[in-house]
């Protein structure tokens, strides 16, 4: 599996955009092991807008983008359920 991120096509990218590459590129170069499974992410612009996908291959790659993007204020955000908000394993944004 791989893992990537890439851009959402005419949305707006933030300012901070290249902190949040560091945190991903971190997180997959710490990745402690790879699945059959595949998760994806979406981080939001300040529109709310999902403005970058991140595509990975384990569930700790996962928290370990959480955990990352936490520390640069992002909140992730769960539906009542604790389930897939757009169709992405985990959405994040800042306040």
């Amino acid at each position: 599996m791989s893992k990537t991120t890439s851009l959402i096509p005419e949305t707006t990218i933030p300012s901070n955009d290249s902190k949040v590459i560091d945190a991903i590129e971190a997180t997959f170069k710490r990745a402690l092991g790879e699945t059959d499974s595949t998760y994806t992410a979406g981080i939001r612009n300040a529109d709310g807008i999902v403005y970058r996908k991140v595509i990975m291959d384990s569930f700790d790659q996962l928290l370990t983008l959480s955990d990352r993007l936490s520390k640069l204020r992002f909140t992730e955000e769960l539906d009542e359920d604790g389930g897939l908000i757009d169709g992405f394993d985990a959405t994040y944004r800042q306040p």
